[in-house]
């Protein structure tokens, strides 16, 4: 597991780690640790509170790997993610009209999309 685990800190190709996390989601101690690890926290407020921060750092990170490779999909669908956390956390009205910004971009031409990818990979 270690060896796996320094092999993905260390890959940069993208079939590598493809190849690496492979590995490590069929090795049976990793599953176990994990398992193990979050039965003991199940239903604690701070291990939900923990939990609920990584699922917010996965789609922010989701949304920038979209912006860099420039995959149209990608971005859209982590802007569907982002949008609980949006009305969750709404403190200055994105809750509201960011449906409707997301429907936007579900209508555009392909043209268009492309074009917005490229002044979005800009800023």
């Amino acid at each position: 597991m270690k060896v796996s685990l320094a092999k993905l800190r260390h890959q940069t190709d993208a079939q590598a780690l493809a190849d690496v996390h492979a590995e490590l989601e069929k090795n049976a101690e990793v599953k176990e640790l994990t398992d193990t690890l979050f039965k003991d926290f199940e239903g604690a407020p701070l291990a939900e509170y923990w939990v609920t921060g990584m699922e917010m750092v996965d789609i922010l990170t989701q949304n920038i790997h979209s912006l860099r490779t420039r995959n149209w999909t990608e971005f859209k669908s982590s802007l569907k993610l982002i949008l609980p956390w949006m009305q969750i956390y709404d403190k200055d009205k994105y809750g509201r009209h960011f449906p409707d910004f997301i429907a936007v971009l579900d209508i555009l031409p392909a043209e268009q999309a492309a074009l917005k990818m490229v002044c979005l990979r800009s800023q």
